[in-house]
């Protein structure tokens, strides 16, 4: 695995931590949207640095660490967490749909792809049916409320989705998972990057959007702290079935470990430091 990643040259690294970076900022730009659809105005550059913040809590089971940020906006601004956490509450759902639209994509690299493409579809689909109407959303409650395992729960997740109001309506819906998708996609563009810097590989956009989406979905639904072991095994897999013949076990686990340095480690790294700037640039109390 050394021997294979010595042979990238560092513009490949370079050029794949731009791609990864970007990510962060389409998803601060779309942090700070839903913001002001629930009547929060913040300057952008505080705005940014609290939505990076919440990297740090990349290895929180499906990221619902960062609501973190609500923490600290209501430290440095006295906003109510109940105004803000369905903000990041709509960021996940709307990742999720992104998610697995990129992978539904991407399944079109693959002989049997549409059928995946069009479960992918569906599922979207359906999680838009219920976000966006509420005589759907109340069925789904009402069915879940019949559910031995979490009907106890339920009273927590139907106060939850009356505090999401307006912010699934269809318009915000459709616009945060379209910025949702693009950002991700910049992480599948990183892969593709790094796969195709060693010799001789051949790999699509396609591919590399089923190659990186597929496992992190899967590390994510998994509940597992950031996908740890899932996402790496599933995705050094794929790789090596999607890759070819060039593609050998030591190409695909180096390249597995450095999209992952470049993505999710160097997203904490970035949310640590955020998370460092923040009290000296602006008025915020002890982190708990």
């Amino acid at each position: 695995i050394l021997a294979a990643s010595a042979t990238l040259a560092p513009t490949v690294l370079l050029t794949s931590l731009f791609f990864s970076t970007l990510n962060y900022f389409i998803r601060a730009y779309r942090w700070q949207k839903l913001l002001e659809r629930v009547g929060v105005q913040l300057p952008p550059g505080e705005s940014t640095i609290v939505c990076l913040a919440g990297l740090s809590m990349t290895l929180t089971p499906m990221k619902l660490g960062e609501i973190l940020k609500s923490v600290l906006l209501k430290q440095s601004r006295g906003i109510s967490i109940a105004t803000t956490a369905p903000v990041v509450m709509a960021e996940r759902i709307t990742d999720l749909a992104a998610m697995v639209l990129l992978t539904s994509i991407g399944s079109l690299a693959l002989d049997q792809g549409a059928w995946v493409a069009i479960v992918g579809g569906g599922f979207v689909l359906g999680i838009l049916a219920v976000c966006t109407v509420r005589p759907v959303g109340n069925a789904v409650l009402w069915f879940c409320e019949q559910l031995p395992v979490i009907k106890d729960r339920t009273a927590s997740l139907r106060d939850a989705y009356d505090n999401l109001g307006t912010l699934v309506s269809i318009g915000p819906f459709l616009g945060a998972t379209l910025l949702g998708l693009f950002a991700w996609a910049t992480h599948c563009i990183a892969l593709l990057v790094l796969v195709r810097g060693f010799e001789n590989i051949d790999f699509s956009v396609a591919e590399s959007f089923f190659a990186y989406a597929t496992p992190l979905l899967a590390g994510t639904l998994s509940m597992l702290p950031g996908g740890l072991g899932l996402t790496e095994a599933s995705m050094t897999g794929l790789l090596q079935e999607l890759g070819g013949t060039a593609m050998t076990p030591a190409i695909a686990a180096a390249s597995t470990i450095l999209i992952r340095l470049v993505t999710f480690w160097w997203a904490l790294s970035v949310g640590l430091a955020a998370l460092a700037i923040l009290p000296r640039r602006y008025s915020v109390g002890p982190i708990p």
